[in-house]
């Protein structure tokens, strides 16, 4: 590919108050991105275009504090996306062996705050379970369920 092939040098020739704004446009916008942390859809193409298959199982995770279901799925996104991407990266690091006993205590430490500030929940345990599920005639179903971890906090 040239130089002279591209969209922003065509423009430059073309209009240079439209490439100006153009460029101004691309600026502010790498800025407040790096600013403010903010996403959209044209830095996270590949969520929104990619093809999902049907799988036949799957797994989902259960966070319980005091006995009682955490309903992180109440959540605001950015806190729910948060509570479960991460979850779900450090469990896979753990299952592969790629992550110490240390920072699985420290991710426990963090997810125990992070999940009791962002639902005012005063207990001192959290447990966190993984669920096999699947599809049968339309509706969800549990097949197996594992204990991961169990947190509790040091009480002084």
């Amino acid at each position: 590919m040239k130089l002279r092939d591209t969209y922003l040098f065509r423009l430059y020739h073309t209009s240079k108050w439209l490439f100006v704004a153009v460029l101004l446009l691309i600026v502010a916008t790498i800025h407040t991105v790096y600013r403010t942390r903010e996403q959209f859809p044209v830095l996270l193409y590949g969520m929104y275009s990619l093809k999902a298959y049907p799988q036949r199982e799957y797994t989902i995770y259960k966070i319980m504090a005091g006995g009682r279901n955490v309903r992180y799925a109440s959540l605001p996104d950015s806190q729910r996306e948060l509570i479960y991407t991460t979850l779900e990266h450090v469990v896979a690091q753990r299952t592969q062996g790629k992550i110490t006993d240390k920072a699985w205590y420290d991710f426990l430490a963090w997810l125990y705050r992070y999940v009791t500030d962002a639902r005012l929940i005063d207990e001192p345990t959290i447990v966190i379970k993984a669920l096999r599920c699947k599809y049968e005639q339309g509706l969800p179903r549990v097949i197996s369920e594992e204990t991961l971890a169990q947190y509790e906090v040091a009480q002084h």
